[in-house]
């Protein structure tokens, strides 16, 4: 966003702002594999330890251009810590300014750990703003996940997107995402608004939400019987309530409703819950332990960044495009199944019409072109000359790109053999070469893989990242032909692993 936009956005915008949603597709029958390393994933959540409470531990999602203290220090997180609960924050990358569909997968993972830590209880999640959508678009593309989640309640969240995420100037990717029209928007209300048995309250306020509007449609989700829509106001009328975007995250009445959900089957229950609506806000920060300090912090010392500019909203990830490829010979049961989808929807791979093949060897030509197409289709490499390639040959320009690059060779009779299959030893020299040779990583513990063989410098470091993995036995069988399929898997791991 400009300067000048952020300035008018205040240290109130700094809370827990904008939010839009996804554009989508049919949900395969397990998750999409994430494009984000563990080890960033991992150092972005935050828990109170250990986990001994006997409820549901709470996962807290904030909003845009704020980090999870800023959203959430001074208010839920101290006092649900008071209160006896296990709670934890996740930090979403650069502000949540960036692509929406990203910043969803440290969710995923926060769900995913906090399930583990809470022995298989499962996980109540409380988002602001477009802290909900990122839960809300797990709920609807990751339905592994999805089954670990219990509540879902979101605060001022634009489940249906918000007419100033389209006021000019702003230029995030996660802006575009939340707008009215936006794909992002259109995929996470794709098919079914509720997936699942997750139950799903939306709360708002109509009375004044400067980012998110027009209300109640903005925050509404389709009624179903797993879903309560609930306006502040009318769940106090006839007792005014005044409650902002950001004040919504503090309100005593806004706590009861998502203390009611959290303690209840089904969503919350306005009459069940009795919101206090007299009292302003739940208990002060200091009563709640530590929550002033972070209050007072983040009054005298707003940040509001600027965003990196984008001029359009990022592309729909594979899985959320309702056009992706799909072939009849790799079912949503297959081991590799979205890895497929994401070569073919990236234009990594082709298959042969209705069928990928994944079972079948991957050969040379083949193996040269998709290393090209990930490497983005680069031109101007020389042409390479084997006497077994033709001119005009469908898999030139990526065997004179592999070959400039150093990454193929050819063969003593001056042949490339473009049939010939590629090995697991020849993918290992293959993949690690695309990746610019990197050194240092520990030993493979492959058993059948001699010391001082040609590829185990970049078996190594392929093992290290898990780009290949092995067989039962601790075997990686090098010279057994390379599958289509297992190559697919290999090459969405690798792209997540080097510079794109």
């Amino acid at each position: 966003m400009r300067r000048a936009a952020a300035v008018l956005l205040t240290v109130a915008a700094t809370v827990g702002l904008l939010a839009t949603a996804p554009a989508g597709a049919t949900t395969g029958a397990q998750d999409p594999p994430l494009s984000v390393d563990a080890a960033t994933l991992d150092a972005s959540l935050h828990c109170s330890t250990p986990f001994d409470d006997t409820r549901e531990p709470v996962l807290l999602v904030h909003g845009t251009f704020a980090t999870d203290d800023e959203n959430w220090g001074w208010n839920y997180r101290p006092h649900l810590l008071a209160a006896g609960f296990d709670v934890c924050t996740v930090r979403l990358p650069g502000r949540s300014l960036d692509d929406i569909q990203v910043s969803s997968e440290y969710v995923v993972n926060a769900v995913r750990d906090m399930a583990a830590m809470a022995g298989g209880r499962k996980i109540d999640v409380l988002g602001h703003s477009q802290g909900g959508l990122q839960p809300h678009w797990v709920a609807r593309f990751y339905p592994e996940t999805r089954a670990l989640i219990d509540d879902l309640v979101t605060l001022a969240t634009p489940h249906h997107g918000t007419v100033v995420a389209s006021l000019p100037g702003l230029g995030c990717g996660a802006c575009f995402q939340m707008a009215q029209d936006s794909d992002f928007i259109a995929a996470m209300n794709s098919e079914d608004e509720s997936p699942g048995e997750v139950d799903y309250t939306s709360i708002f306020t109509e009375a004044v939400d400067e980012l998110v509007e027009p209300q109640p449609a903005a925050s509404t989700i389709a009624p179903a019987d797993n879903v309560a829509n609930i306006s502040i106001q009318a769940a106090c009328s006839p007792v005014p309530k005044l409650v902002d975007h950001v004040s919504i995250a503090a309100d005593a009445a806004t706590y009861d409703l998502v203390l009611d959900a959290f303690g209840n089957d089904g969503p919350a229950d306005v009459a069940r819950a009795t919101p206090d609506c007299v009292t302003p806000f739940f208990p002060t920060p200091e009563e709640a332990g530590g929550g002033q300090a972070a209050l007072e912090d983040l009054l005298t010392n707003p940040t509001v960044p600027a965003p990196s500019q984008v001029a359009e909203e990022p592309p729909t990830t594979y899985y959320a495009d309702p056009d992706r490829p799909a072939f009849t010979d790799v079912p949503e049961s297959h081991w590799a199944y979205w890895e497929v989808e994401w070569a073919a929807h990236r234009g990594v791979a082709t298959g042969d019409g209705a069928t990928f093949s994944p079972d079948s060897p991957w050969n040379r030509a083949q193996a040269v072109m998709w290393l090209w197409r990930l490497a983005g289709s680069p031109e101007g490499a020389p042409a390479a000359d084997f006497g077994d390639v033709p001119d005009g040959a469908w898999y030139h320009a990526g065997l004179d790109w592999a070959v400039d690059e150093g990454i193929v060779r050819g063969f003593a009779d001056d042949t490339f053999r473009p049939r010939g299959n590629v090995s697991r030893a020849q993918l290992a020299w293959w993949l690690w070469s695309y990746a610019d040779q990197p050194t240092g990583s520990p030993d493979h513990a492959f058993t059948d893989v001699p010391d001082g063989a040609w590829y185990e410098d970049g078996l190594d470091w392929l093992a290290d990242e898990g780009v290949v993995t092995g067989f039962p036995g601790h075997r990686y069988r090098p010279g057994r032909a390379s599958t289509r399929g297992a190559v697919a898997r290999s090459l969405f791991v690798l792209a997540t692993v080097t510079p794109a």
